[in-house]
C-alpha cells in the first residue's frame, strides 16, 4: 500500500475495493485512512452463495450492482429481497 500511495500520490477522493482479506484491509486503512473501503462484489456473491440460493440472485444481483441509478438499482435489488424475506436491508432514498 505504501508504495502504491508513493505511484499515485495524494487523491482526495479513494474507493478502495478488495477481497475482504483483513490484512489488505488493515494497510489501506493505515496508508489511506480517509478512503471508502468496498468489497469486491465477485467474492461478495460467492459469500451470499453460501447462504442463498435460486436463479432470482444471479439473474438480478449483477445488474443491481451495474446498475447507473439509484431507481435501475432498486429495480433489480427488490427482487432479490422479495425473495430474501429474513433479509433486511436499509436503502437510503435518493
Amino acid at each position: 500500500m505504501e508504495q502504491l500511495s508513493k505511484a499515485i500520490g495524494p487523491i482526495s477522493r479513494l474507493a478502495v475495493c478488495t477481497d475482504a482479506c483483513k490484512g489488505l484491509e488493515g494497510a489501506v486503512k493505515d496508508v489511506f485512512p480517509y478512503a471508502e473501503q468496498r468489497e469486491c462484489f465477485r467474492h461478495l456473491m460467492e459469500n451470499m452463495k453460501k447462504y442463498y440460493t435460486g436463479e432470482v440472485y444471479g439473474k438480478n444481483m449483477w445488474p443491481a450492482a451495474r446498475a447507473y441509478s439509484p431507481h435501475r438499482f432498486k429495480y433489480f435489488f427488490y427482487k432479490v429481497l422479495a425473495a430474501s424475506p429474513g433479509v433486511s436491508v436499509c436503502l437510503q432514498k435518493h
